[in-house]
């Protein structure tokens, strides 16, 4: 989706035209984070032999007003795109404009500069489908609104110089089909009438002439009071046509090119050349979530899962997909790919945040047991020296804490209860005692301990001991596990609960 307030500015008004049809060129190759999913280089091949927007050696001065207006910008190496919606959650204004197909054909991307202008005014300020009632006296410049302070009010496109240059381009716009125009006027009962102009009207030159009362070439001089008003809304043929989120070829490209690194291709993620099926879908959604979950990491975690996967799946791949896949079920590769390679990564950066957190813990409990073996000769300021080095340790455990709560909720959310067992098993008995109380992991215990009840009523409490799980559950009836008072309980009893 593209960002209204990009192409409402007039940062977007004056860019030259060969931008304006660069960025609905790159538009497919942005990413769900706004990254460049190929190279420059790899851009410009494609832009090369697929394209004649505008002449190839104008690429790398486009691309320069791209970045030098801001549209572009580079991160760590990597190029994002600034005219992308990035809200996940539904506006509460109207912040972008849906993903039209209209801006993946190539006729509309090879309009003019003042064409284009023309076009997102329209979908900057109205929803795709509304009208826009104006009158066409603020579409062109003239003398009855040249010196207009009030912003509604203004004339908008100063560079359309009188009605027969305006009613060009508009009439232009018709026919290709992109907008209608309303011709709107009152009878002697103050009764508001109209007269829609589409594609499909072959007087519509005669009748907007008429309605703003231009019978012959010559200028009509207008008063002050005299205009003329028309509503303007993009064809309802265009607003119906759109892509679905995923339907956009960078959403599934960075699969493609991990699969093709291991020696697959993947025709069959399509029902026909260009139809994308269910798969496709699903693929995108679990990727969504991701990034959705973690920002810009989330994509750097579906991309390393993606490797991990095929450098175990590589010879059986396709058959492994296509299992799932004749029983519409590809959910369950995405989940596959969830339980048996995306939860191992974040498990990785979650040990990472909890091996600082049990060394901030062992300290506080150090300093929290210098009040048993204080004497006489201990000063006041070195009791206040303790006092801020705890608070000091508690504002370090908020931070690792807020730092894990996107892990946490992922986890409680996708994890299976084996993987929250796992997990909370790694943790010292400091850590499981402090994490206990703590809402935000009430999932994650609740899915481990239930493990553990399975575990017991397997008879398997003996491998599970062989390994030194440094837990037992004391709300378990005796008669699940016979041998169960025989265990020691040598750390925080978690599962007690």
């Amino acid at each position: 989706m593209l960002k209204v307030s990009s192409f409402k500015s007039n940062t977007y008004t004056n860019l030259s035209t060969k931008a304006k049809r660069l960025m609905l060129f790159l538009y497919p190759y942005f990413d769900l984070d706004h990254s460049l999913t190929i190279s420059k280089e790899q851009l410009k091949l494609e832009f090369q032999q697929s394209n004649s927007l505008f002449t190839f050696s104008l690429f790398d001065a486009a691309w320069d007003e791209l970045m030098n207006n801001s549209y572009l910008r580079v991160q760590d190496g990597t190029i994002y795109s600034t005219y992308i919606y990035s809200g996940n959650k539904m506006p509460s204004s109207y912040e972008y404009i849906p993903q039209l197909q209209l801006f993946q054909d190539e006729t509309f991307c090879k309009e003019s500069k003042r064409n284009l202008n023309l076009f997102f005014y329209l979908t900057s300020s109205r929803l795709p489908g509304q009208e826009h009632i104006i009158n066409i006296e603020r579409l062109y410049y003239n003398r009855m609104f040249a010196n207009k302070k009030n912003k509604n009010e203004k004339i908008l496109f100063e560079n359309y110089k009188g009605y027969y240059d305006i009613k060009k381009h508009l009439l232009h716009m018709v026919k290709q089909g992109y907008i209608e125009i309303s011709l709107i006027s009152e009878t002697s009962k103050n009764i508001k009438r109209s007269i829609i102009l589409n594609k499909h009207r072959e007087d519509a030159e005669q009748l907007l002439d008429a309605h703003c009362e231009k019978f012959d070439t010559r200028k009509r001089r207008f008063s002050n009071k005299r205009t003329h008003t028309i509503s303007l809304r993009l064809a309802p043929e265009v607003v119906a046509a759109k892509f679905t989120k995923y339907e956009i070829d960078a959403s599934i490209l960075d699969l493609r090119q991990i699969a093709s690194e291991y020696g697959w291709r993947l025709p069959f993620l399509y029902k026909g050349e260009d139809e994308k099926n269910k798969a496709v879908e699903q693929i995108y959604m679990f990727k969504k979530q991701l990034i959705d979950q973690f920002g810009p990491a989330g994509i750097k975690y579906y991309r390393k899962a993606l490797h991990n996967y095929f450098k175990d799946k590589s010879a059986d791949f396709e058959k492994h997909f296509n299992e799932l896949y004749e029983r519409n079920e590809t959910k369950e590769w995405t989940n596959y790919i969830t339980n048996y390679y995306v939860i191992p990564l974040l498990k990785k950066d979650v040990l990472t945040f909890t091996s600082s957190w049990e060394k901030i813990l062992d300290e506080k409990a150090r300093l929290d047991s210098l009040e048993f073996h204080l004497d006489s000769s201990l000063t006041k300021e070195y009791m206040i020296h303790r006092d801020a080095e705890l608070t000091k340790y508690e504002e370090e455990v908020n931070v690792i804490n807020e730092s894990l709560k996107p892990y946490i909720e992922y986890y409680s959310n996708h994890s299976t209860d084996v993987a929250k067992f796992d997990l909370l098993r790694e943790f010292n008995q400091s850590l499981q005692n402090e994490i206990d109380q703590r809402p935000e992991w009430k999932e994650i215990f609740i899915g481990a301990r239930k493990h553990y009840r399975e575990l017991l009523s397997e008879q398997k409490l003996e491998d599970m001991y062989r390994h030194k799980v440094p837990f037992v559950a004391k709300d378990i009836d005796k008669t699940e596990h016979t041998n169960k008072e025989t265990f020691d309980i040598p750390f925080y009893n978690w599962l007690e609960k």
